[in-house]
């Protein structure tokens, strides 16, 4: 007597491997969405922290260094979407345009102050406040220059999803050492001043270069920049900021948030 074979019939077979697919294919997509917002997190603090690192730099008094005691560093011009690339490259969009620059703000060091009466913006005129001096004969920029591209691949854009263009002014008052904060849409071209044919170190008109203060500045990252992402994270500086703590990530549930999209 030979006893029954036992085993699996075709169907059983295809609705293990149906069921065993559709368990992978749940498991790695939600690895995949952890993956993508762990980027989406790591890209917003980043920047955030980049940002933080120029209120940090401006607190402190910092001198210049090269044996010219006489000037000192008074804050940081931080300029998004520039023509120019340090190496002379002129940008034509895409990657090139999510490229932010940080520049030293340096001038003189007067013992009496600056007198008064005198804006912070006019008192960067009156301590003669550049990012490029002259040196030997050509145009160098202050210091190292820090440059600042987001992880990921993400993008620093406005609400309406176009790149962010402008140029942040975090500046120490000379006199009084309190941080003042302002914006500028228009993005001042540093680098194009620099590789000028033009003779003499250009100076940098602070007053006629659009910079006002007492508003919110919005960034968005946006993880996915050739396309629309409705809830971008939205960094916020808050209009007055005087350090890092006035940087903050608001919620996509705040009446305030700036960065809902839906594209084009």
């Amino acid at each position: 007597m030979y006893g029954n074979k036992k085993g699996f019939t075709l169907i059983e077979v295809a609705l293990f491997l149906a069921v065993t697919g559709a368990l992978f294919a749940a498991i790695m997509g939600g690895v995949q969405n952890s993956i993508f917002q762990q980027r989406i997190n790591d890209s917003t603090q980043s920047f955030m922290e980049f940002l933080k690192t120029a209120y940090s730099e401006t607190m402190n008094v910092q001198s210049l260094g090269y044996g010219r005691s006489n000037m000192a560093i008074y804050g940081k011009l931080i300029t998004f979407n520039e023509e120019y690339a340090l190496d002379g490259t002129r940008f034509d969009g895409g990657d090139n345009r999510n490229r932010i620059y940080m520049y030293d703000v340096f001038g003189d060091i007067k013992e009496d102050g600056i007198g008064a009466p005198n804006s912070v913006i006019g008192a960067l005129d009156n301590l003669n406040a550049h990012v490029i001096r002259e040196e030997d004969g050509e145009k160098v920029l202050n210091g190292i220059v820090e440059t600042y591209t987001p992880k990921w691949g993400a993008a620093i854009q406005n609400s309406d999803g176009q790149p962010f263009s402008g140029s942040l002014l975090i500046i120490r008052h000379p006199n009084s050492g309190v941080i003042y904060t302002f914006y500028s849409t228009t993005a001042i071209p540093v680098n194009g001043m620099r590789l000028s044919t033009v003779e003499g170190a250009p100076d940098i008109d602070w007053n006629s270069s659009g910079f006002y203060s007492g508003s919110n500045i919005d960034f968005c990252i946006n993880p996915t920049p050739e396309s629309s992402y409705p809830n971008r994270p939205n960094v916020r500086i808050v209009a007055g900021s005087r350090s890092g703590s006035g940087i903050e990530l608001v919620p996509e549930s705040d009446q305030e948030y700036a960065c809902e999209w839906e594209g084009n």
